[in-house]
């Protein structure tokens, strides 16, 4: 700043002392949290094996 003229040099001077006197910039906000997971997809109901019918045997008559 030694080698400024003097209009610089006080046009420096009041920017810093804006600058001091304004304090530090407001933090951004903090992100917005993740999004929940989906829910598991809907299964049906397990359908219970029913037992099975034999094949009767054709017999020739």
């Amino acid at each position: 700043m030694q080698r400024m003229e003097e209009g610089q040099q006080a046009m420096c001077e009041s920017l810093i002392l804006e600058a001091l006197n304004k304090g530090p910039p407001p933090s951004p906000p903090s992100p917005p949290p993740p999004p929940s997971p989906p829910p598991p997809p809907a299964t049906s109901p397990t359908a219970e094996p029913q037992p099975g019918r034999k094949c009767e045997r054709k017999t020739r008559k």
